[in-house]
């Protein structure tokens, strides 16, 4: 008699935990849908916003490439100099957001600064001024240039 008790106690557990299991509202995985970057170099603004997954690699492997370390000794947006913000977008509708300064400072969604290597920092916008938008351009402008 116990272990009939004890085989349904463990059976009415298994079907209770189980049916949590369909109740779940978080999606199974995340993913990056997009990687907007707008760039502020000298006099120049470069604004890019990346979907295709060849170029969204291209800026995640950078930041996961940078590896900062260590708190900034300074304040960095007192800096004169480069500034990058770089907002990545996830499936799930959540944003992460990077700010690099001076290619030798970064930091994420407003947290502390941390120091990178400035060699690597400069990468950022080797990489941005080669890859252009993915943003297409309006049906107005394509109707427009296939009358013509």
């Amino acid at each position: 008699m116990k272990r009939l008790k004890k085989v349904c106690c463990i059976l009415l557990l298994v079907s209770m935990l189980g049916g949590c299991g369909c109740q779940r509202e978080e999606p199974l995985a995340v993913v990056v849908e997009k990687v907007e970057v707008t760039s502020h170099h000298g006099a120049e603004t470069l604004e890019r916003t990346y979907t295709k997954s060849a170029k969204i690699s291209a800026i995640l492997n950078y930041l996961r490439w940078l590896r900062p370390k260590f708190g900034a000794d300074c304040d960095p947006e007192q800096i004169p100099g480069d500034a990058y913000t770089i907002t990545v977008t996830l499936s799930d509708g959540e944003q992460e957001i990077y700010e690099q300064k001076t290619n030798g400072y970064l930091r994420k969604d407003e947290g502390r600064w941390q120091n990178i290597d400035p060699e690597k920092g400069i990468m950022l916008y080797e990489i941005i001024s080669q890859m252009g938008s993915d943003e297409t351009e309006p049906k107005i402008t394509k109707q427009k240039l296939m009358r013509q």
